[in-house]
């Protein structure tokens, strides 16, 4: 209710800036949600196990569903555009 209500009566300046810091927050949120190491720990190559991982389509797929209820919710408050979308595409949220 508070991001919707502050949206609301923001100016198109306000809007941008908050458009980008929510993209950055949510951009390295998902950047530190798995921790490199975790694949050292489990026995495999560090920067092998990093390469199929940054191009694991399902992966990718299961980001898009898990955040397509936050995604429908930044879009319909006006929080995605601009700038923001690419880094939204960097995390595969879009």
């Amino acid at each position: 209710e508070e991001v919707t209500r502050r949206q609301q009566g923001a100016s198109r300046p306000r809007r941008a800036f908050e458009r980008v810091s929510t993209a950055a927050t949510v951009y390295f949120v998902m950047k530190s949600m798995i921790h490199p190491d975790v694949y050292v720990n489990a026995g495999l190559d560090k920067e092998r196990a990093l390469e199929v991982a940054r191009t694991n389509k399902h992966h990718h797929d299961k980001i898009r569903t898990s955040g397509s209820k936050l995604m429908s919710f930044l879009d319909s408050v006006g929080l995605v555009g601009g700038p923001s979308k690419v880094l939204y595409k960097k995390v595969h949220l879009l």
